[in-house]
C-alpha cells in the first residue's frame, strides 16, 4: 500500500467510510475455503450501519456474515479509538472461542501494523491493547437463575456489547436490564438471531417495538432508544440462481400445491421492494427451490422443509419467529387474521381493560379495572334473547411467580368471536372468581376447565357457589368431583385438532382478537411420533384454553334463539346492538 493510499484509508475511519473503505483495505477474514480475502461489507451491513440504534434487535436469516461484520466493526473502534472496550457473548464456549477467532485473525493479518496499537494481551476470549482499549469474549451460563442473570449483566463495563442467538438467552429481560445499567448513554448493544420460536421475552421485545415503533425504512422499525431490524434471505446477494432444476410438473399435486402457496407469500414480500426487478426474483426463486428439495428434504416431508426453510431464511418477521418443527396452523392463515384482529381493534379503540364487581347481585364494569380485556359486551337481551349465547373455556395453573399462566376466555357462539380474556399467574381459587363474574355477566355463560391438579380447587369453588352451568365429565359422584374437563392423550389430541379445524374452517366463524393468542398458535408444533402436538416456550396456556373453549362450544351444540315477547323501540338501549347481515358494532359506552 502505498503512502497516498494509507492516508486514504486512515482519513476514511474519520470520514465515516469504515465499511465501504477500511474494511476491505484493513481486514482479512477467511472465506469457507479457509482462504484470506478482504473483509466486504454488503448492503445489509450498510443498511444496519445507517439505521442501527443504541439497542438493535436484528432477526436474520443464516450465512449472511452478520456475526463476522459486526466483529469487524467493532474491532476497528477497538484499535482506533482510545479507551474503546468491547464485549462479545455466545451460549456456547465453543462457538465462543472460534467465533471470537476472527478478531483474532483481524488482528494477526491488519493490513497496516505501523498504525495499529501494541497488543499487550492475546488470549482465546481476549485481546487488549496500549490505551486501555480491550476486545472480550464471554459464554453466557444459560442454565443459571435470574440472580446469576442479574450478576452477569451488571459485571458489563464496555462500550459496546454484541449478543449472538440472543432470542435463545434465558432470563433476557433480567440480563439487558443490569447490563444497559453498565453501560454508558453513547454506547450500543447489537442482540442478534436467527429464529427460534414465537415465544420467549427476546420475542415479545421484538414484536413490542415492530407495534408500537414506527418503520424508518423497509425492514426497520424504531422504538425511543430501540431499533428492530428484519434481513430478509433475498437480501443476501448470493442467494440467487439461475435454474434449480425443480419443476412444478414433477412434483405430485401436493407438493406443487404447498411449493407454489408458499412462493406466493415470499413474492408478495419481495415485491414490496422496488429495487428487486423481476429476473432478481426468479433467480432468487430458484435459489430457494433448490435449497428445499437438496437442502431440506421438501420431496420426503414437504411441510415440515417449508417451516425450517421459513425460520432460517425467512421473508417476513413471524418467519423468522416460527417453531423450529412444522408449526400446526397455517402461518399465512395466522398471518392474515392477525392483521385483521389489529384493524378491528384500531379502528374500534379496543379492547377495553376493566374489572368486574359484584354489587347487589348485578355484575357491574369498572372501567378503572384491569382483571379483564373485552372486546364486546354482553348482548342486548331487551332486544333478542338466546340460549347457550356465551361459553368460557379456562387453562388454569398454580398462581405462583413460577406457575404457567392462568388463562380464560369467553366466546360468543353467535358471532364465533372471542370477547373477553383473563390472562396472568392469579392461581385457581381467583380463576374461579373470576369465571363466576365472568359467567354471570354474560349471560349465565356454560363454564369448562382443565381439571388438573389446581382444576380441583375450581371445581370446588364453582361447587360451593352452587353454580349450575359448568361442565361434567361425569355424574357418578354428585358433588364437584364430577365437574371439569379431563385432559389426557386423546382428549388433547381431539381438541386441538377440533381448534385447528375450527381456526382453518371459513365458515366455522372462529374469530381470536387477542393477540398472545397468535404468539403462542405460531409455536405450537406439529406432534411427533407417540407425543402430543405442544407448544415450542415454556407455557401454552392461552392456546390450551382456546382448545377447552372449543370442545366446550361444540359440546353445547348450536346456540337457541328465543322469540321475544317485548321489542324496545331503536336507540334505548345503550351498548351493542346487532343487525342482521352486519358485523357487530362495538360502541364504547358501558
Amino acid at each position: 500500500m502505498t503512502e497516498a493510499e494509507e492516508k486514504k484509508v486512515i482519513s476514511a475511519l474519520g470520514e465515516g467510510k469504515k465499511l465501504t473503505h477500511a474494511f476491505p483495505a484493513l481486514l482479512r477474514v477467511r472465506d469457507k475455503q479457509s482462504q484470506l480475502i478482504p473483509m466486504t461489507a454488503t448492503k445489509i451491513h450498510q443498511k444496519y450501519q445507517e439505521y442501527a440504534g443504541r439497542l438493535s434487535y436484528v432477526v436474520k436469516p443464516r450465512q449472511i456474515w452478520f456475526t463476522t461484520y459486526k466483529i469487524a466493526d467493532n474491532y476497528l473502534d477497538c484499535v482506533t479509538k482510545q479507551g474503546h472496550r468491547v464485549l462479545f457473548l455466545n451460549l456456547k464456549d465453543k462457538v465462543t472461542e472460534e467465533v471470537f477467532q476472527r478478531a483474532h485473525t483481524f488482528n494477526r493479518y491488519f493490513q497496516l501494523p505501523e498504525y495499529l496499537p501494541k497488543t499487550t494481551r492475546d488470549t482465546i476470549k481476549k485481546l487488549e491493547w496500549d490505551g486501555e482499549r480491550s476486545f472480550t469474549a464471554m459464554t453466557i451460563d444459560n442454565d443459571g437463575t435470574e440472580t446469576d442473570a442479574d450478576a452477569l449483566g451488571r459485571s458489563v463495563t464496555v462500550q459496546s456489547v454484541h449478543i449472538t442467538e440472543a432470542a435463545r438467552i434465558k432470563h433476557f429481560r433480567v440480563f439487558c436490564g443490569a447490563m444497559l445499567d453498565s453501560i454508558p448513554q453513547d454506547g450500543k448493544v447489537t442482540f442478534e438471531t436467527t429464529g427460534a420460536g414465537a415465544s420467549g421475552e427476546f420475542y415479545e421485545e421484538c414484536m413490542t417495538i415492530h407495534d408500537k415503533g414506527e418503520m424508518i425504512a423497509p425492514g426497520i422499525w424504531k422504538l425511543g432508544e430501540q431499533t428492530l431490524h428484519f434481513i430478509a434471505w433475498w437480501e443476501h446477494p448470493e442467494y440467487t440462481m439461475d435454474n434449480s432444476g425443480v419443476r412444478l410438473d414433477d412434483l405430485n399435486l401436493k407438493e406443487r400445491q404447498l411449493l407454489q402457496d408458499d412462493e406466493a407469500v415470499h413474492l408478495e414480500e419481495m415485491r414490496k421492494d422496488k429495487s428487486l426487478d423481476d429476473e432478481f426474483i426468479r433467480k432468487a426463486l430458484e435459489w430457494r427451490r433448490w435449497m428445499l428439495v437438496n437442502r431440506k428434504g421438501f420431496l420426503t416431508n414437504p411441510s415440515r422443509a417449508l417451516a425450517n426453510m421459513n425460520q432460517e431464511y425467512p421473508g417476513n418477521l413471524l418467519h423468522a419467529f416460527q417453531s423450529t418443527g412444522s408449526a400446526y396452523m397455517s402461518l399465512p392463515l395466522l398471518d392474515e387474521k392477525q392483521a385483521s384482529a389489529k384493524q378491528f381493534e384500531k379502528k374500534n379503540e379496543l379492547p377495553i381493560y376493566l374489572s368486574l364487581h359484584d354489587i347487589g347481585g348485578v355484575i357491574t364494569p369498572d372501567l378503572d379495572g384491569d382483571q379483564f380485556l373485552m372486546w364486546m359486551p354482553p348482548y342486548n337481551k331487551e332486544q333478542e334473547t338466546w340460549e347457550n349465547r356465551y361459553v368460557i373455556g379456562a387453562d388454569i395453573g398454580g398462581g405462583q411467580k413460577d406457575s404457567d399462566p392462568d388463562c380464560i376466555f369467553v366466546k360468543d357462539r353467535v358471532l364465533g368471536i372471542y370477547v373477553a380474556v383473563s390472562h396472568g399467574c392469579f392461581g385457581p381459587l381467583e380463576a374461579a372468581r373470576r369465571m363466576l363474574l365472568l359467567a354471570r355477566f354474560y349471560d349465565r355463560a356454560f363454564i369448562g376447565f382443565e381439571l388438573n391438579n389446581h382444576g380441583h380447587s375450581v371445581a370446588i369453588e364453582l361447587y360451593k357457589a352452587g353454580y349450575e352451568r359448568v361442565y361434567k365429565h361425569s355424574d357418578k359422584n354428585g358433588d364437584y368431583k364430577d365437574l371439569g374437563w379431563i385432559n389426557n392423550r386423546k382428549t388433547r389430541d381431539d381438541g386441538v385438532n377440533l381448534l385447528r379445524s375450527n381456526f382453518e374452517n371459513p365458515y366455522n366463524g372462529f374469530r381470536m382478537l387477542y393477540n398472545e393468542w397468535f404468539a403462542e398458535a405460531r409455536a405450537f408444533k406439529e406432534p411427533e411420533p407417540g407425543k402430543p402436538p405442544r407448544g415450542d416456550g415454556k407455557h401454552d396456556d392461552v392456546v390450551m384454553a382456546s382448545v377447552i373453549t372449543e370442545i366446550m362450544d361444540e359440546f353445547l351444540g348450536q346456540p337457541e334463539k328465543i322469540e321475544l315477547e317485548y321489542i324496545p323501540q331503536p336507540g334505548t338501549v345503550g351498548h351493542m346492538i346487532y343487525q342482521q347481515g352486519q358485523e357487530a358494532r362495538p360502541l364504547r359506552n358501558w
